[in-house]
């Protein structure tokens, strides 16, 4: 698979510039593309199981938080989909740069905040009060390499009141046991999906060996 990925890779035009997306999520908007991060993206390949999820889930007019932007795939797509407020976060401002630079031509209304999401501990901000900053989302998506479980409850208030829907990348099998049981107890319905690695799968982040989501609605 290295060696088609690599074959695939010196096919594609070099260098970043800016290219209308004909197929996924995010079809019809314009990003900067560069396909030595974007290759999956740019072909609607990115995560595809989700692509389901997000479409049942995301409708016009709902603002969202996508918490763990990497290079902006996330909250492309789901800008394109609510055509509404989106609110980025990261805690590594090279991923803000990189960000910025790929939704340049997107006009969406994407806001990046740079910092780390978590319980409150050690300095560290919450979900909570980005609600209050911004606004109450109706979906938060969450991809933050481990920091899933301190981060859902840095969300206790949103959870509790506002109930959005979620998509959480878990990256352990420990934590997943966790996440799903905090979610379950503020009275969300849960399902877990697999990850199958794919020619288009993108090498980047912590080990894989354990790497599902969890797709959350509430049953109220």
């Amino acid at each position: 698979m290295q060696i088609a990925r690599r074959a695939l890779h010196a096919l594609l035009p070099k260098g970043p510039k800016p290219r209308v997306l004909r197929f996924g999520l995010a079809k019809g908007a314009t990003a900067t593309i560069d396909f030595r991060y974007d290759t999956a993206f740019y072909f609607g390949l990115h995560e595809p199981w989700l692509h389901p999820f997000y479409r049942d889930i995301l409708k016009p007019g709902m603002k969202c938080f996508d918490v763990g932007m990497y290079r902006g795939w996330d909250a492309l797509c789901i800008a394109v989909l609510t055509r509404s407020e989106v609110v980025s976060f990261d805690s590594d401002p090279q991923f803000l740069e990189v960000t910025e630079q790929f939704l340049a031509p997107s006009d969406t209304n994407i806001r990046l905040e740079c910092s780390y999401i978590s319980d409150g501990q050690n300095g560290s901000a919450t979900l909570d009060s980005f609600a209050d900053k911004h606004f109450a989302p109706d979906f938060m998506k969450m991809d933050i390499e481990g920091g899933e479980l301190a981060a859902l409850r840095g969300a206790s208030c949103i959870l509790t009141v506002h109930k959005p829907s979620l998509v959480v990348e878990t990256h352990s099998v420990e934590l997943e046991q966790h996440c799903l049981a905090l979610l379950r107890s503020y009275g969300y319905h849960t399902i877990t999906i697999n990850r199958p690695r794919s020619l288009f799968s993108e090498a980047r982040g912590l080990s894989r060996d354990q790497n599902r989501w969890i797709v959350a609605r509430c049953k109220c």
